[in-house]
């Protein structure tokens, strides 16, 4: 992890102050604000891995792949019936 500078917090903090309007009072608020948009920046983020519910849904479930297959055969003795 990158560590941050006092200088790149200033600089964003500022930043977010001139676009807020100047406000007074809320410097504390840029500040954190600031931190947290730069950690966020120049933090790498984690691959997500999915549970093994999702990777069955993926991929579909043993249900929707008896459907498919029996649909596909079917299909394939309606194209016989329809050459005779």
């Amino acid at each position: 992890m990158t560590q941050l500078s006092h200088e790149q917090i200033a600089q964003r903090s500022f930043m977010i102050w001139e676009q807020e309007g100047r406000p007074n009072g809320q410097a504390l608020d840029h500040w954190l604000q600031a931190e947290r948009e730069l950690t966020d920046l120049f933090t790498p983020k984690k691959k997500a891995t999915a549970s093994p519910a999702k990777r069955l849904k993926a991929t579909g479930t043993e249900k929707t792949k008896k459907t498919a297959r029996a649909a596909k055969a079917s299909g394939t003795a309606r194209k016989a019936s329809k050459k005779s």
